[in-house]
């Protein structure tokens, strides 16, 4: 609730106004800065990222926001992917995990599958600019091949959301809510361990114990595609 302070420090015009009306405009103008401060991943790491593509001689300015608040309302993640994201060239993800860790990934190919009766229908797809990268260890994960093959998957059934790599490298399920690791299968790890390299890039979830030889299963608290 505004302060006693607040209301003394407000212009001379709004001292006309009672004490609830001054309170709202206070309330008002607490709300619009707050606003005004929010920034999404994207802009908050944008300098990492930026960076990443333009060492690749790839840029920037085809990424426009897609999605950037997977969790402030009740939306079908997948579906909504396809629909609003579909057919705008370049694309990434940032997701920030429960456990602290902020990590994500592009591709040049387009978000949507392949369509049916233009095979592949769906399936493991080819970039060679692909890549995953951790923005908690400042670290771009690039592709073991240099041909792209195997570099994302997507489903023409809207079963999941970002996946990345044969195994898979990144999986993001159909909520945007939680997913799994298996860093080391098609990108390349910090370490050649994949259960070690997983963890590495989504970190550990605090709130089960995990058996370090299986995928690092993560839950995200904030996912948005550009």
């Amino acid at each position: 609730e505004p302060s006693d302070f607040a209301l003394a420090e407000l212009p001379v015009w709004h001292r006309g106004l009672s004490d609830v009306e001054m309170r709202e405009v206070v309330a008002d103008l607490h709300d619009a800065l707050l606003v005004g401060q929010r920034r999404t991943l994207y802009e908050t790491y944008a300098p990492h990222i930026t960076e990443w593509l333009e060492s690749a001689s790839l840029g920037t300015s085809a990424l426009r926001p897609c999605i950037t608040d997977v969790h402030g309302g009740e939306v079908l993640f997948a579906a909504d992917l396809r629909a609003r994201c579909a057919s705008r060239g370049p694309w990434l993800f940032v997701a920030r995990a429960s456990s602290g860790y902020v990590f994500g990934g592009y591709s040049q190919d387009d978000i949507a599958p392949h369509p049916c009766g233009a095979p592949p229908c769906g399936g493991y797809r080819t970039d060679a600019a692909a890549f995953l990268f951790s923005i908690t260890n400042a670290h771009k994960h690039a592709l073991a091949n240099a041909s792209g093959a195997f570099a994302l998957f997507s489903s023409d059934d809207a079963a999941s959301g970002p996946v990345f790599g044969a195994g898979h490298d990144v999986f993001v399920d159909a909520t945007g809510r939680s997913g799994y690791s298996n860093l080391g299968k098609t990108y390349r790890g910090r370490t050649q361990h994949t259960a070690y390299a997983s963890r590495d890039l989504v970190g550990f979830r605090p709130d089960v114990v995990e058996d370090a030889q299986q995928p690092a299963h993560f839950v995200l608290t904030g996912l948005e595609v550009w």
